[in-house]
């Protein structure tokens, strides 16, 4: 009677992701050829973190293209491996020019709101909180500054009688420009 020669199937490193549209940067891998008992898996994301599981889920901190690659070998050592790249354009990471050293804080508030940035000599300078829309100014302040400093200054939002909801405000030096929006929960 002479040895049984048994025959692995093939091996081939295939992949599948899926995103939640709106989380942009959770996204969820999986090894395809899962199958057979005793294969190993090896990802590395693009970003100098790896995983050795069948499938996970990975959280991208910021917009990039990330070049994935999934490794798949079997209990005899065949091996098979591909990789492909992954564009995440999240609007969570979108960057914004921030020339003018501002912060807002705290936000959310239940009130009183403060907000920070750097001005230089002869700036002409203006705050500005519109409805959702932009149709209507609901704050507006426009002066020039008199000497270089970070400016600081406060809103109260309850004397504005607001509504609860969110209100962008734009801070304008020159031609620097930076939208945000302020989140208002009145007490």
């Amino acid at each position: 009677m002479g040895d049984t020669i048994k025959v692995l199937p093939e091996l081939k490193a295939s992949y599948a992701w899926e995103t939640q549209p709106e989380f942009g940067e959770r996204v969820q891998f999986a090894a395809l050829d899962t199958q057979i008992l005793g294969y190993q898996y090896s990802w590395n994301f693009g970003d100098q973190t790896v995983s050795a599981q069948k499938s996970g889920i990975k959280y991208f901190r910021y917009n990039d293209s990330f070049e994935v690659k999934l490794k798949v070998w079997n209990a005899i050592g065949c091996a098979d491996s591909t990789a492909f790249w992954y564009k995440l354009l999240s609007p969570n990471y979108k960057e914004q020019n921030n020339a003018l050293h501002f912060y807002i804080f705290p936000n959310p508030t239940t009130g009183l709101v403060h907000y920070k940035f750097r001005v230089n000599a002869g700036d002409k300078v203006s705050v500005k909180i519109t409805t959702v829309l932009g149709q209507q100014k609901l704050y507006f302040q426009e002066w020039e500054a008199l000497d270089d400093f970070d400016q600081f200054h406060s809103i109260n939002l309850d004397d504005l009688h607001l509504s609860a909801g969110t209100y962008p405000i734009e801070i304008r030096r020159g031609k620097d420009v930076v939208n945000t929006k302020i989140i208002y929960i009145p007490d």
